[in-house]
């Protein structure tokens, strides 16, 4: 659209603060319009002009065709790594409001092989989810909640990893410990090796990511193992224990083997609803089972 318009009037539209904020805004329109028409027409203002340019749902699906490519690879991405294929999935419950341009649901019916189900409303299907998993837990504390016929299994969302050393390259690596999707609660022990001879000390670092590149992840934390014994040889093990918890507690340990050294270090992750949270959704599935019942 920015181009046809720059084609009208000479110059780029995008170049005028004002023009360029009504075009994101008249862009937003056409987008939703096109969700249910097969041509729309955006319009703007700039220098005393009334510009119009016509977009056709064609056009807008092969200028986007990229993202819905994208939202493809997530999808059978998640399904991968559920360990599921899409033949043993009964329903394809669509969420967000991309859901509603008809690419996207059309997209999705052909990687399932089956319709689409809009039974939930895309806006609030997140939502009910939540409300729905704050009701198991609440089942699980024995305070209460519906009767589901289904459990959902906590997993970490990131894989969990150490800084560590490349004996090859000799640069710094992320060695994951917890993988992602990993069904919680879950412990894990790996051993690594000190760095040099006479070391004083070992170094845990606690990452939270995918990369092995330790600057493109979330640092957790840090612990130390101090005083090592005296004259110790370089390659001595060091044995990590990563214990990660429902409630996004993670505990790590760490000692020196053979040897007395060691450290122990607890770190919280956002990884489970609070209190709070879960007090909220109860009173939601209360209001909702009262509404239904009358």
């Amino acid at each position: 659209a920015a181009e046809r318009l720059a084609a009208q009037i000479g110059e780029d539209p995008r170049k005028d603060p004002a023009t360029s904020h009504e075009l994101n805004f008249a862009a937003e329109a056409a987008k939703r319009a096109l969700s249910e028409r097969t041509k729309t027409t955006l319009v703007v203002h700039h220098a005393g002009q009334r510009l119009k340019v016509d977009v056709t749902r064609q056009e807008f699906e092969e200028a986007t065709l990229p993202l819905v490519l994208r939202t493809r690879a997530a999808a059978e991405l998640v399904v991968l790594q559920a360990g599921a294929s899409w033949p043993e999935i009964d329903r394809v419950l669509v969420v967000g409001g991309s859901t509603r341009m008809p690419m996207i649901v059309r997209m999705l019916s052909e990687l399932a092989g089956r319709a689409v189900d809009h039974s939930v409303a895309p806006d609030e299907a997140v939502a009910h989810g939540a409300a729905l998993y704050a009701d198991m837990l609440l089942q699980k504390e024995g305070a209460g909640g519906g009767h589901t016929q289904f459990t959902v299994t906590n997993v970490n969302s990131h894989s969990l990893g150490i800084v560590g050393v490349d004996a090859a390259t000799r640069s710094r690596v992320n060695r994951i410990i917890i993988r992602k999707n990993t069904p919680l609660p879950h412990a894990k022990s790996k051993k690594f090796k000190t760095f040099k001879a006479d070391q004083s000390n070992v170094k845990i670092t606690v990452l939270e990511g995918e990369s092995e590149v330790p600057d493109a992840c979330i640092e957790v934390g840090t612990c130390v193992i101090r005083d090592l014994p005296p004259n110790l040889p370089a390659g001595w093990p060091v044995e990590v224990r990563y214990s990660y918890q429902e409630n996004g507690r993670l505990k790590v340990s760490a000692k020196l083997v053979g040897h007395g050294a060691q450290v122990t270090a607890d770190f919280i992750r956002d990884n489970s609803l609070t209190d709070d949270d879960l007090l909220l959704w109860g009173q939601v599935l209360a209001d909702e089972a009262a509404k239904n019942s009358g």
